[in-house]
């Protein structure tokens, strides 16, 4: 423990009291309290998201700014509200406390207005961050050319998954596609729309831009155990990405790995972080719905290649605990800490 150190955690969702992560940083804070910010878990336009979610970020930043008064390190599980403190710091010129955020994804996109003021205020914002937690390798690097300054350090730690969840349970026989960010649901419904299966697919509703095939049942909004069961309850789960290059996909995978199933995923540089293609998952081209269709096809014809992937990857996702990463994260801030130069 470091005397008299105080940790202020940011949260946009209620931990448990026995959450991993908390137990994994108590030992090296003196005090550690959490601050609740109430943001809402979906949202179905751009309008909504503004309305809603950033409202929420921008008065849970602002509590956190005047909370933060004195405390020694802010880490922010959620980067918008990292970035924002960030910001209300370096605007009224407050030079304490440390910050630290997780979940940064920051994917460069075609050039425009929009993305040229999303990419300077990330870079004025970090310029009073000390540490920047993502979850897959390549983003420490593309950060490190596109946001690096003297002060930021950029770090890998995996995510991690709550242990409970990592049980099989009967399958219900249907395909399962599930998530929002950089999701190419249109390239998943050409592949199934002839297929004599089931799928069910969680999104929000800016994800469906196509037809949707009448085999193919789209639910919105749907979080939490609601989620978890319709992943434990499929037989095959496909995870299709659009743009290669930006991180995304891993919890969803993680999950259905979890629940031993054969898993399906449009290769990403972000992911092979977390899967090993052919041995405990199914890698496709991006965009290729015929490659997409092979392998479902293939993979629905053969329930010993589906028992082997979901074997291997129950075995293999142990490593992605909550408890592991709560560790690598508290070792990287205990650290931060300590070092009087950082």
């Amino acid at each position: 423990m470091n005397a008299n150190k105080k940790l202020l955690i940011l949260m946009d969702w209620q931990p448990p009291r026995d959450w991993s992560y908390l137990n994994a940083l108590e030992p090296y804070f003196d005090k550690v309290e959490i601050l609740t910010s109430a943001s809402p878990q979906g949202y179905n336009s751009y309008f909504e998201k503004v309305v809603t979610l950033w409202r929420s970020y921008i008065i849970g930043s602002w509590n956190a700014f005047k909370r933060s008064r004195n405390v020694d390190v802010v880490f922010a599980w959620h980067a918008v509200l990292g970035l924002l403190l960030a910001f209300w710091c370096r605007m009224l010129f407050r030079k304490t406390p440390k910050i630290v955020i997780a979940q940064l994804i920051e994917p460069d996109r075609p050039d425009g207005v929009l993305q040229w003021l999303r990419t300077a205020f990330v870079r004025f914002t970090l310029k009073r961050v000390e540490l920047v937690v993502v979850y897959s390798r390549v983003e420490v690097e593309e950060y490190k050319k596109r946001f690096g300054n003297s002060r930021t350090e950029f770090r890998f730690v995996p995510l991690g998954l709550d242990p409970q969840k990592s049980r099989v349970r009967p399958s219900r026989g249907y395909i399962f596609s599930g998530g929002r960010s950089n999701r190419d649901y249109g390239t998943l419904f050409r592949s199934v729309q002839d297929l004599d299966v089931s799928v069910e697919v969680v999104a929000q509703r800016f994800n469906i831009k196509d037809t949707v095939p009448p085999n193919v049942h789209v639910q919105y909004s749907v979080f939490g155990s609601d989620f978890d069961d319709l992943v434990a309850g499929a037989e095959i789960v496909v995870i299709p990405l659009d743009r290669p290059d930006e991180s995304s996909g891993q919890l969803v995978v993680l999950q259905a790995m979890a629940h031993g199933k054969a898993v399906v995923v449009t290769h990403n540089r972000g992911i092979l972080d977390y899967i090993d293609p052919g041995v405990n998952a199914m890698t496709v081209p991006p965009r290729d719905e015929v490659a997409l269709r092979t392998i479902l096809v293939e993979l629905m014809h053969n329930a010993e290649k589906r028992r082997a992937l979901g074997e291997r990857a129950k075995q293999d996702v142990r490593q992605f605990s909550m408890k592991a990463s709560g560790q690598k994260m508290a070792e990287l801030i205990g650290r931060m800490v300590l070092r009087s130069d950082f």
